[in-house]
This record gives C-alpha cells, structure tokens and sequence, in this order.
C-alpha cells in the first residue's frame, strides 16, 4: 500500500497508547513521517512533551496528549470522545489491552476502514481478535519477541515498521 493510501484508510489521526515507551514513541515517529495527527496517551505527560514538539516541529503533525490511566474505565469515554473528534482509524494498543479496543471497535466500524495493532497485552483475548476481524478491522498482533532469527536484537523502530509494514498488507 501506498502511504498516501495507508493515510487514507487509517488517517487522519492514530492513538498510541503508552507514546512514553520505546515502542509506543517509535510507533509515533513512523506514522507522523506518514503524516498521521496523533492522540497519545501516557500517564505522565512530561516524559512526551519533547516527543510532541519535535513532532509538530519536523514533521508539521498535530499531536495531542492525554493523560490518563488507560486501566480505569473512567478515562475510556472521553479518550473515546476525542478519537471521535479527531477521526482516529489507527489504534496502536501498547498498554491499554482488550478494554479500550473493545471501547473503540464501533468507532472503527462506523467510519468503515480502520486498523489495529496491539502487542502482548492483547494477544490472549482471542474472542477479541475474532470480533475485530470479523467487523472488517485490520488487525496486526505483535508477538513479544524483540529478537530476529539470527537471535539478533531488533530497536524498537524495526518492530514498529514491520507492523506498519503488515498492516499495509491488508487489501
């Protein structure tokens, strides 16, 4: 896929749950190169500030940070609120687990295109993956593996870019 298309069917704007991580920061960088707006979510808004500078900066991407404990149910609606204001077809789920996808998946059905890329915190919830497949989400799982097969390490922006890469797979 393109990344003008990958822009228009996941875009305009992708959640990055956990953006204060390496992964979740990696996850950020990549799609604001591919000119994604970002919503990132952290539980501790100093450690992204850069991160979002920067962003705005380099890349001219609006970048929005919540601050929120994505394990509480009560941050879910008004991150909800503001996936929907910003029209949010990407969620790349490092933190949050099965609570906020499920929360999420009418959004992305509703706008009729819309990806997900979760990693270990979702991978046991299998009923989860089976109604995000079925609603016609696109799905990447990463497994919690940061090794190659030459049991090389591989940065937090390979990992990143492979699943990019996957999702755009998808036809």
């Amino acid at each position: 896929m393109h990344p003008y298309e990958f822009l228009q069917r996941y875009g305009p704007c992708a959640l990055v749950t956990d953006a204060a991580s390496e992964l979740g920061a990696a996850f950020a960088a990549l799609l604001a190169k591919g000119g994604f707006d970002l919503l990132l979510t952290t539980t501790e808004p100093g450690l992204l500030q850069a991160l979002a500078a920067r962003l705005r900066d380099h890349e001219g991407v609006n970048v929005s940070i919540v601050t929120a404990s994505l394990d509480l149910e009560e941050y879910i609606p008004a991150l909800l609120d503001s996936c929907q204001q910003l029209d949010t077809g990407l969620l790349l789920d490092a933190s949050a687990g099965a609570q906020l996808s499920r929360a999420m998946m009418p959004q992305l059905v509703a706008r009729d295109r819309g990806g997900c890329i979760f990693t270990q915190s979702i991978l046991g919830d299998d009923t989860l993956l089976a109604d995000a497949k079925t609603a016609g989400i696109d799905i990447v799982a990463l497994a919690d593996s940061a090794a190659d097969s030459n049991n090389q390490k591989v940065s937090a922006r390979e990992i990143a870019q492979q699943a990019i890469d996957t999702i755009c797979e998808h036809p």
